[in-house]
């Protein structure tokens, strides 16, 4: 959340929108390893 946090406060757009867009892939690779965790404890 951090991340999000300092990229919000970055006044270039640009680099904003950078930052949002690997805070979002973050989320997606931690989404995709809690699936893989739950898929192998099945």
């Amino acid at each position: 959340m951090i991340i999000l946090v300092v990229c919000l406060y970055n006044t270039n757009t640009a680099g904003s929108h950078v930052c949002l867009l690997k805070f979002d892939l973050q989320l997606i690779c931690m989404f995709i390893l809690i699936l893989n965790e739950c898929k192998s404890k099945l």
